[in-house]
């Protein structure tokens, strides 16, 4: 998660220091594989203090397009949204607040969307968990006991929250029993002659 706090314009020399900080960032966090730079992990940009930009609808669509224009007529967030778009297969945008302007009196204290950059994160890394453990799957079809480890661990101990991908792992590990099973008995057929 990347967070950048929203404000009005600023001047020159802030605007390069956060430029630069971010910038530094992703030079850390990109990678070089096969000729390509990319950021393997979900990126979120968290645009903080939404409220300053007034006439919150407070509904989190309308309020992303908002911060994606926003972006665009800011340059150097602009320039960091382009650069993240390209570098990140999975990357989302989110305006959040947790209260409405800066010195907040108790009736001001109205949080918005600050929930959904860790809900977005959590369903990231479940969908991540299961398609590096699918694939492992995938290349090892014959070691039933390592397979059928790792769906127990996504479902056990990495307790993935995911409700559709935990019905698929279910699925999965019903519909890969009878194959252990089998492999089971004739592998003790095989060490019993």
């Amino acid at each position: 998660m990347i967070l950048v706090e929203t404000q009005p314009p600023i001047d020159l020399k802030t605007t390069l220091n956060y430029r630069n900080e971010i910038y530094s960032l992703i030079e850390r966090i990109a990678v070089l594989r096969e000729g390509v730079r990319r950021i393997e992990v979900p990126v979120g940009l968290i645009l903080t203090k939404w409220d300053r930009l007034g006439n919150i609808s407070w509904n989190p669509e309308t309020e992303t397009q908002r911060a994606l224009e926003y972006i665009q007529k800011t340059d150097w967030l602009r320039e960091l949204y382009d650069q993240l778009k390209v570098l990140c297969p999975i990357f989302q945008v989110f305006p959040i607040f947790s209260f409405i302007g800066d010195k907040p009196s108790k009736d001001d204290i109205r949080p918005f969307n600050l929930k959904a950059p860790l809900i977005w994160a959590t369903d990231q890394s479940d969908i991540s968990f299961f398609n590096k453990y699918k694939q492992f799957a995938e290349d090892h079809k014959t070691e039933y006991h390592n397979v059928m480890e790792n769906y127990w661990r996504l479902l056990n101990v990495e307790k993935i929250c995911n409700p559709q991908i935990r019905k698929q792992i279910e699925k999965i590990v019903e519909d890969l029993s009878p194959q252990y099973l089998e492999a089971v008995h004739t592998r003790v057929k095989k060490n019993t002659r």
